[in-house]
């Protein structure tokens, strides 16, 4: 109900200005610009620009509307009786350049295109007025209607016409250029209710400074004229002013008006765009300032779960620590009391003591679990001590060592690929590849020879030491399981262990931006291999270890 009364007040406000227009422009008429030319007047009737504003504000309805009901399309007949009905040519082409103008302006809200450009549309009104001139102003001339002016001449040279024609076309013209030039100033657009742009500040300033002093410019080269030239006085100049006079004065001043608007458009756009830029210019340091405090507030959340982070992981070794110590000395105490009552008792008979030393055992295994699980909760916290590893020469220990602790078992191993330099910790790539290889070696325990084959693999991006075994293997589909804590897929009577050695080997690895693998064949065989990233450093090598090279 409010916007429907809102608008209805703007449609009577824009009638009304349009009205008032109409008449003030209608009596403008009466004050043209005349310049006699071979008998005949040339007139340029600027008031004209009144209803071209209205057009160009609100559309080609309301510029008819300012016309028709101000009585402005009579002007032709009111400035140029003598042209008789010929008068009407000059009316119509009112009404195309308002309408097609008109038009263009609403276009142009809508969607700009080349079509609806200001001269675009005056070119195209430009070849109407021609032709319209030329096919329709000498048939009217001659119409033999009874006309209220008698001196109506009869004829005219087509000369002369197109001088009607092309006058036309340059008063319309330059009026299009100043209706733009007027437009630009705020407080006409208010009074059209226009929007007003924010870098049209200093549009009336500057336009009218532009003005002012052309024309002070052009009056003080006129009065030098006529001082030193003509010899007159400036104040008899002033009194007796002739027509040329008026008309350069006149036209001096629609060329200061078109060429102010062309600077002060010029001088909006760059207002508007440095705005614009001051506008982005904010937002971006709002940004920045929002990121400065989103860092600042993150920093001091980093810092707090950081503080927390560390106070829980040195609660968590604290624990740790109590709780092996905790186990530790009850279970060395009970495997204490064990060895008293071997010794203390000699009569034990055979099965108590096989009992005892089951006992003993256990504990063993026990204390050897919670060292291992000691080991694994340390790991998270130890920092790698980079240094260049040769994994050659870590195997070579190992191998050697594992044979030595093994002697009633036949075991086979074999070495092969490149030699490789790595870096890396080598404390933990030692106690890695060492679990490894003491899986297969537990895991061939069956086999009458135990096959165990070592090749170190060199590629464009990683480097691999694979470890395959001909032990037991086991179930592939149980692999997700295998590398976690505790987990184990065979009985503790059959194969001793902890349960953690390969998940140890996995977060040593992983800590050295690495990975681990493993494949089996139930019954057959089994294939670890540790992935490293490349590295340089790698020396040909093939060689092969056996009981002979101890």
């Amino acid at each position: 109900m409010i916007l429907n009364r809102k608008l209805d007040n703007l449609r009577l406000y824009k009638i009304i200005v349009s009205f008032i227009l109409g008449i003030i422009s209608f009596i403008g008429i009466f004050y043209s610009i005349r310049i006699e030319f071979s008998g005949t007047s040339i007139n340029f009737a600027l008031s004209l620009i009144l209803p071209m504003l209205i057009a160009l504000s609100w559309g080609w309805k309301y510029g008819f509307l300012s016309i028709s009901m101000g009585l402005v399309f009579l002007y032709p007949f009111i400035l140029g009786p003598y042209n008789g009905w010929a008068s009407l040519v000059p009316s119509i082409t009112l009404f195309i350049w308002i309408g097609l103008h008109g038009w263009g302006s609403l276009s142009r809200k809508k969607n700009r295109t080349i079509w609806n450009n200001i001269y675009i549309l005056q070119l195209i009104y430009i070849v109407i007025k021609l032709l319209l001139y030329l096919l329709l102003f000498q048939p009217l001339l001659k119409l033999d209607i009874p006309f209220w002016y008698n001196n109506v001449m009869e004829n005219l040279g087509l000369d002369i016409i197109m001088i009607f024609a092309i006058k036309g076309i340059i008063v319309d013209s330059i009026l299009i250029a100043i209706c733009e030039s007027i437009l630009l100033m705020p407080f006409i657009r208010k009074l059209f209710k226009l929007k007003i742009y924010r870098g049209a500040k200093y549009n009336t300033p500057v336009l009218l400074g532009i003005v002012a002093f052309g024309m002070i410019f052009t009056f003080l080269i006129i009065s030098f004229n006529n001082l030193f030239i003509n010899n007159i006085d400036v104040w008899t100049w002033i009194k007796n002013i002739d027509e040329s006079t008026i008309l350069t004065l006149s036209l001096s001043l629609l060329l200061f008006i078109v060429m102010a608007g062309i600077t002060v458009r010029y001088l909006q756009k760059n207002q508007e765009s440095s705005i614009i830029l001051e506008k982005r210019n904010r937002q971006y340091l709002q940004v920045i300032e929002k990121i400065n405090k989103m860092n600042e507030e993150l920093e001091s959340k980093v810092d707090e779960r950081t503080s927390a982070l560390k106070q829980a992981i040195k609660e968590m070794n604290e624990f740790s620590f109590g709780v092996s110590h905790d186990l530790k000395s009850p279970i060395r105490a009970i495997d204490a009391y064990s060895i008293m009552l071997l010794e203390d008792n000699p009569k034990i008979d055979s099965k108590s003591k096989e009992m005892i030393e089951n006992i003993k055992n256990h504990c063993s295994g026990m204390i050897k679990l919670i060292d291992k699980i000691l080991e694994y909760s340390k790991l998270s916290n130890k920092e790698i001590e980079i240094e260049s590893i040769d994994i050659f020469e870590i195997i070579e220990e190992l191998i050697i060592q594992y044979k030595i602790a093994n002697p009633a078992r036949k075991l086979e191993f074999k070495l092969i690929g490149e030699r490789l330099t790595i870096l890396g910790d080598k404390i933990l790539i030692k106690d890695a590849i060492s679990n490894i290889i003491s899986n297969a070696i537990k895991y061939t325990r069956n086999r009458e020879v135990g096959e165990i084959n070592i090749e170190i693999s060199v590629y464009e991006k990683e480097n691999i030491i694979s470890i395959k075994d001909n032990g037991i293997g086991f179930d592939i589909k149980h692999k997700d399981k295998i590398f976690n804590i505790f987990q184990r897929l065979h009985n503790n009577e059959d194969y001793e262990g902890t349960g953690i050695g390969l998940t140890l080997a996995k977060k040593i690895i992983n800590k050295h931006n690495g990975r681990i693998n493993i494949t089996s064949n139930k019954g057959k065989w089994t294939k670890v291999e540790l992935i490293f990233p490349k590295t340089n450093n790698t020396v040909a090598y093939n060689k092969g270890l056996n009981e002979d090279d101890i």
